[in-house]
């Protein structure tokens, strides 16, 4: 590869190297499209993440290759990452805020310049892990705790980083909500529409820790329908829809699935875990028929 680069931005103009180039230009456009094959089978290997990350260090090539891979699920990556990196992927999307907001967190956080990004990482992001995403946000908090904790209240964190995954992503593959303690309400973000119109895969499931929590008389209850609607608003070409929660007696949760399923013009999967009235399974069962 190293060669094929000397090659194709040399400046002799003999003929037999002009007849070179010529006849290398196809071959590197096949080279690009091999390493892009060969590059993107790391994103489904949990154990080559460190992998990819060194590819990055190759050459600008390599570099410019593996990056969108290696930003296309950042938080789903944490959870196999040996290491606690939460606190860098979130000072690195820091960096990406737009420029009044680099200001605030400037003059009320950190004070410090942050400096322009390499690449506009946001918009790599295919899959985001609502988990993932907390996870971040806390060690982030955590590892500035000494400096930043009573700031905060002048900057919604949560929220900037939200707004920007979400209005300049190109467009989200899968999207995972996963119910916790706390749980982020996806709908108070900002151009959701953005990030949820090319959704394939959506898994709304309880706590990884299987803790219970009651939907029904605490906050959640609220989150959850919230987001059944915006992913209703906006995502109508879900293939693999999964929803695994703890039994709930609100009939408005099961109505706002009624209209999910409704909506979605290409489901092909459908794993639930019946978590609402049973007045309304009939309803569940005939849109799922007309699908």
């Amino acid at each position: 590869m190293g060669n094929l680069d000397k090659l194709l931005t040399s400046e002799n103009t003999t003929e037999g190297t002009s007849i070179a180039i010529k006849s290398t230009s196809t071959i590197a456009k096949l080279d690009i499209e091999c390493l892009e094959k060969i590059l993107g089978n790391f994103c489904d290997l949990s154990d080559d993440i460190e992998t990819l990350f060194s590819c990055t260090l190759v050459n600008r090539l390599w570099c410019k290759i593996a990056i969108p891979f290696l930003w296309s699920n950042p938080f789903g990556y944490l959870r196999c990452q040996k290491h606690d990196r939460g606190w860098q992927l979130i000072r690195t999307y820091l960096s990406c805020l737009p420029d009044d907001e680099k200001t605030k967190v400037n003059k009320w956080i950190l004070q410090a310049d942050l400096k322009k990004p390499l690449f506009d990482y946001p918009i790599y992001l295919k899959c985001l892990d609502t988990f993932g995403f907390q996870e971040a946000m806390t060690k982030w908090k955590r590892h500035h705790w000494r400096t930043v904790w009573e700031r905060l209240g002048h900057f919604d964190m949560d929220k900037a980083i939200g707004d920007i995954l979400f209005s300049r992503c190109r467009g989200l593959d899968s999207l995972d909500i996963i119910f916790f303690a706390y749980t982020q309400n996806i709908a108070y973000f900002e151009e959701p529409s953005n990030g949820l119109t090319k959704l394939q895969s959506c898994k709304i499931i309880h706590d990884l820790q299987g803790r219970y929590y009651n939907y029904t008389e605490n906050r959640e209850q609220v989150t959850l329908n919230d987001n059944f609607k915006i992913i209703t608003k906006y995502a109508h070409n879900i293939k693999y829809l999964e929803i695994n929660l703890p039994e709930s007696r609100s009939g408005r949760t099961g109505h706002e699935l009624v209209k999910l399923l409704k909506n979605q013009k290409n489901l092909e999967e459908f794993v639930v875990r019946e978590f609402w009235d049973i007045s309304l399974t009939a309803d569940v069962f005939d849109t799922l028929r007309l699908q």
